[in-house]
C-alpha cells in the first residue's frame, strides 16, 4: 500500500494515523491486513470490502498476503461507517478465530482497530483490541515488536 509500507509501526495510534487516509469518506466497510516483521509494515492491503455495516472475513484472506510478506505478526484494521468504533459481536468473533489461526501458524495477531470517524478535533475514533486488553493470546498491551 502506498505510503505505508516500510513505516514504523509500533502503537496503534501509530497504525489510525497512517491508515485513517485509506478509510476517509468510504461508505462501505473495508478491512486491511496489515504484516508486520521487526516493528515495520511489511505490507498492508485491503483484503476485503463490504457493506455499510458488515464485510466478510475468512482467514484465509487474511493469511495469505501475511505469508506472502514474510511477516513475523500482523494487525487488521476496519472502518465502521456508521461513526461508532465499538466492536460488534462479529468484531469479537474475527478477532477470536484470527488470533487462534496466528497461533498456530506462529504468527501472532498483535491487534485490532476499528476506525470510525474523526472526532470535532480532525483526529480519528478509534477502538484497539489491544488497548482495551480485549486481544486473546496477548498478555502485554505495549508496543507490536515483533
Amino acid at each position: 500500500m502506498r505510503g505505508v509500507d516500510g513505516a514504523h509501526c509500533t502503537t496503534p495510534l501509530e497504525v489510525v494515523t497512517l491508515l485513517s487516509p485509506r478509510f476517509a469518506r468510504k461508505r462501505q466497510e473495508h478491512l486491511i491486513v496489515v504484516s508486520l516483521l521487526g516493528g515495520h509494515i511489511a505490507g498492508a492491503e485491503v483484503v476485503t470490502k463490504g457493506l455499510v455495516d458488515r464485510t466478510m472475513v475468512h482467514p484465509r484472506e487474511i493469511f495469505f498476503p501475511i505469508i506472502r510478506a514474510n511477516a513475523t505478526a500482523f494487525l487488521i484494521a476496519h472502518n465502521h461507517p456508521a461513526g461508532t468504533p465499538t466492536p460488534s459481536l462479529a468484531d469479537d468473533q474475527v478477532t477470536n478465530i484470527l488470533s487462534d489461526a496466528g497461533r498456530l501458524l506462529d504468527i501472532p495477531l498483535v491487534d485490532h482497530i476499528i476506525l470510525a470517524g474523526s472526532d470535532n478535533h480532525g483526529g480519528w475514533k478509534y477502538y484497539s483490541y489491544r488497548e482495551n486488553a480485549r486481544l486473546p493470546n496477548v498478555s502485554n498491551p505495549g508496543l507490536y515488536l515483533y
